[in-house]
């Protein structure tokens, strides 16, 4: 008779998988790790910048994602209160993101700013309101005027040499 040859038992099959799906999995992690250090580092480096820098660069982003050419008014100025809101938190640590509107005006008048930059502060917030919350159809020239009352709050609140310090 012919010698039968060796029995696979389906164990060195078995092992094989677990090994392949293990290192698979460790290789996904291993990239997922890197890029979100990556990114981490990214807005670590923003993070560091001031108040005035990050608020022109969220800006910048908001208007690279297109949103008024695609019509996206909601998200637009959206994006717009939330720079402000973000700048105002960062630069006078009022907690913007959490209040309405009339909240934070009412809080800004207890910094030191001008009657027209909380004027200004206002008429950028409750421009946005009215497309967010209330459906408004803005024109071009809004979303524009806007962006510059924003820049202007930003450049008006500018620390002085003795507040950095």
């Amino acid at each position: 008779r012919a010698i039968k040859p060796p029995v696979s038992s389906g164990l060195t099959r078995f092992w094989s998988w677990v090994f392949g799906i293990t290192a698979a999995a460790l290789f996904i992690f291993l990239v997922v790790h890197i890029v979100l250090r990556k990114l981490k580092d990214r807005e670590g480096q923003e993070a560091r910048k001031p108040p005035i820098e990050r608020a022109k660069i969220e800006l910048g982003r908001l208007k690279d994602h297109g949103y008024l050419e695609e019509k996206n008014y909601k998200a637009f100025y959206s994006g717009l209160s939330d720079v402000l809101r973000r700048y105002l938190a960062r630069r006078f640590g009022v907690a913007a993101l959490d209040l309405t509107t009339n909240e934070l005006v009412e809080r800004l008048t207890k910094q030191p700013l001008d009657k027209e930059v909380r004027d200004e502060i206002a008429e950028v917030l409750k421009g946005s309101d009215l497309v967010k919350f209330a459906k408004f159809a803005p024109s071009y020239d809004m979303a524009g005027r806007l962006e510059k009352l924003l820049l202007d709050v930003v450049e008006r609140t500018r620390p002085t040499n003795e507040e950095s310090k």
